[in-house]
């Protein structure tokens, strides 16, 4: 008896958190296993008064056997401080404020895929009173099976995952806002920072991504560093807050102790409000520090040799 045997690899992780709040071109196509999708990612705005609003995904049989593919839609939001990481909401469980999983509308709940064959799925959603405005999110799966057997005994299938995250903004009283959690900056450092780890919390209704530029300024009021923030246009989702990562590039080989000013000017995108935040911090050089508690210990085990530990201590009273 001949059996051929394809194992789709179990429900992938095919959400990858990172698609979420990455740049879109970056992932226009989404790969696990034997299926892919495009786009990774869908951002779309629904007028007042506008009925529908539609999108086609690119779904890719990648294999050498016909997949029957389920198609549903499911709800997520994101994970406090987890740059990229996103957590999917039960479909039991009550639609969240910025859920969009019953708006979402197929021309048929399942196709069959035949080997390495793409297929264009339509997807609508559907604008109704109840879409308040601002952001909603949900994520389009495809969920594929495969009966690999020659007959309809002892038959093995194997499921696999894949979604297509989608972004709608629906019009009306729209707010794009950030806030900045204060800056984790020590007073004193014996290195100047490379990085400055940020954290923005959506204060608004729909997804944004923060901008702006950090930099260091030095004692005599010039630029030491700089760095820009959220080069990939990384989103934050409403009501949630995430960490940023901005690398700061040096602008002088070498800088001199004294008092450093650490400044964060941000936005959010679409705001035309600028926000700024300063931290002060004391700046040694580490190779001088160095030298300086050498040329002390150096002083003391001097004084301890040529006077004598009681005869310090008197000079010192005498003083």
């Amino acid at each position: 008896m001949k059996w051929r045997l394809i194992i789709l690899g179990g429900i992938c992780g095919s959400f990858l958190p990172f698609i979420l709040f990455g740049r879109p071109t970056d992932a226009a196509v989404v790969q696990v296993h034997g299926l892919s999708v495009s786009p990774a990612i869908e951002q779309l705005v629904v007028n007042s008064g506008q009925q529908t609003v539609s999108f086609n995904c690119l779904i890719t049989n990648n294999t050498n056997s016909t997949l029957d593919l389920a198609l549903s839609a499911q709800d997520f939001t994101a994970l406090n401080n987890i740059s990229g990481s996103i957590n999917f909401l039960p479909n039991s469980a009550p639609n969240s404020t910025y859920g969009l999983a019953d708006w979402i509308r197929f021309n048929n709940d399942t196709i069959q895929l035949g080997p390495h064959i793409s297929q264009l799925v339509p997807v609508t959603i559907i604008n109704t009173e109840n879409l308040a405005p601002g952001g909603h999110y949900a994520a389009i799966k495809f969920t594929a099976s495969a009966s690999l057997s020659s007959s309809s005994e002892n038959r093995v299938s194997a499921n696999e995952v894949i979604s297509t995250l989608v972004f709608l903004t629906s019009s009306g009283h729209v707010v794009q806002s950030v806030q900045m959690s204060p800056l984790q900056q020590s007073w004193l450092t014996l290195q100047m920072p490379t990085s400055a780890h940020l954290v923005f919390k959506n204060i608004g209704n729909t997804q944004t991504a923060p901008q702006g530029l950090v930099t260091i300024d030095g004692p005599f009021h010039t630029a030491v560093a700089r760095g820009l923030i959220n080069v990939g246009s990384g989103l934050v989702l409403p009501a949630t807050a995430r960490l940023y990562n901005v690398p700061l590039t040096s602008e002088h080989a070498f800088t001199y102790p004294g008092i450093y000013t650490l400044k964060v000017s941000y936005q959010a995108a679409g705001s035309q409000t600028v926000m700024t935040v300063t931290k002060h911090f004391l700046y040694i050089n580490e190779p001088l520090f160095i030298a300086v508690v050498a040329v002390i210990v150096i002083t003391l085990l001097w004084l301890i040799r040529r006077y004598g530990l009681r005869q310090i201590y008197i000079l010192r009273r005498k003083a």
